[in-house]
């Protein structure tokens, strides 16, 4: 991930604050190719203390393709 140190973060900061976390960044897959992927994930507890944190990513390529293409033609 090349995103990394911010993505340990937002999570860092989900298991402190007990609150979801949400982020956007850069994958390299193993054909070599740069991808975006929305990352969105909650704490989930047990007994008061945390025990997982659950989540999903979601591949957001074409759309952040399309908004840096928009943002370079303005």
């Amino acid at each position: 991930v090349q995103d990394r140190a911010r993505i340990e973060a937002c999570f860092i900061e989900a298991v402190r604050s007990k609150r979801p976390c949400q982020a956007e960044c850069r994958v390299i897959g193993a054909d070599g190719v740069e991808r975006w992927i929305s990352l969105a994930g909650s704490l989930l507890e047990s007994t008061g203390r945390a025990t997982k944190l659950g989540g999903l990513a979601q591949d957001i390529t074409e759309r952040r393709v399309s908004q840096i293409d928009a943002t370079l033609l303005t």
